[in-house]
């Protein structure tokens, strides 16, 4: 069984085994994004998140991409219960395969 399809394992910017570009959060991500569509002011709504968690969203994608044997991921984006951005990284099991879940909290609208 292959890894769910909106799951990336980074091996598409994996050139002969090396990184084609220096990878930063959000310039790749939507590239694979299952629907771009919704996603129309990705690099304004990027933008927007706090430099700590892009660091360290970037951080985890880029070591693993870098990795020999990359996992596929899982973002999920949602509210937060307060005003700030925070990030939950889990590992996980599903259908038989390790999975990196990545799930980003935004500021909550509903406070504003």
């Amino acid at each position: 069984m292959q890894p769910h399809k909106h799951c990336y394992d980074g091996s598409e910017i994996r050139g002969a085994g090396k990184a084609v570009r220096t990878y930063t959060f959000g310039n790749f991500v939507k590239y694979f994004l299952p629907r771009p569509e919704e996603f129309a002011s990705w690099d304004k709504d990027a933008g927007g998140i706090s430099e700590p968690i892009r660091n360290r969203l970037t951080e985890i994608i880029s070591a693993n991409l870098k990795s020999a044997s990359p996992l596929p991921m899982l973002l999920k984006v949602g509210d937060n219960v307060d005003a700030t951005h925070d990030l939950i990284v889990r590992t996980f099991a599903h259908n038989g395969y390790i999975y990196i879940g990545l799930h980003m909290l935004c500021p909550n609208p509903e406070l504003k």
